[in-house]
């Protein structure tokens, strides 16, 4: 190594003061935006008794807003510092989905637009916060060592893909669909905390601090 590497150069991504704490606000915000492939869809059908196809329309509407806005807002928010996009994208997931705990089956016709209000605030959380992890890690590893961070980036995912689904169902079959979207906007709140209070601007990125 050299001499006048920084010192988190010589320790690894693992040591790198902070990461190893938003590797769990990555997972955390993770495990609640992938309750779209189990409960969310669960939830609708069951509870909500909205058909399949509704659920189908749910996913077109996330689509096409992310064909149509995510890049103007990428570009918008290209110079904000990494905390302030990522705690407010984990906010607006956990709003989203949590605000499911609201819409309930007493809303009637009205539950699918209560659904794709929750979807519309999810799906420009997800437009800020994916892509601005992946700018973060990229921007925090050193020369030559960003593999290094994206791949322990890429397994907090791939724990979250294995075990949110699973574990969100559970809760919903033992404790019911609202104590399941309110345990969800819980832990996507606690990832916002965590990226606002460890997440720090790289030393040599170009975004900067507050």
């Amino acid at each position: 190594r050299l001499a006048g590497e920084p010192a988190h150069v010589r320790r690894g991504a693992w040591r790198t003061p902070g990461f190893a704490l938003f590797l769990f606000g990555v997972l955390a915000s993770a495990i609640v935006f992938f309750q779209h492939e189990a409960t969310l869809p669960l939830f609708m059908t069951r509870d909500l008794s909205l058909s399949s196809a509704t659920f189908g329309l749910m996913f077109t509407l996330n689509t096409g807003l992310i064909v149509l806005v995510e890049v103007p807002i990428n570009l918008a928010m290209a110079r904000w510092p990494h905390r302030r996009a990522l705690s407010l994208g984990a906010v607006l997931i956990a709003l989203g989905f949590g605000g499911a705990a609201f819409v309930t089956p007493s809303w009637g016709d009205g539950a699918v637009y209560g659904i794709a209000a929750t979807v519309v605030v999810w799906t420009f959380g997800e437009m800020i916060l994916l892509p601005g992890m992946t700018a973060y890690v990229t921007d925090l590893a050193p020369p030559g060592r960003t593999g290094e961070y994206l791949g322990l980036y890429s397994m907090a995912w791939g724990i979250a893909f294995a075990t949110g689904p699973a574990v969100g169902t559970w809760l919903y079959d033992v404790a019911g669909a609202r104590t399941l979207w309110l345990a969800v906007l819980g832990l996507g709140l606690a990832a916002a905390l965590f990226f606002g209070r460890f997440v720090r601007e790289p030393t040599s990125g170009a975004t900067p601090s507050p």
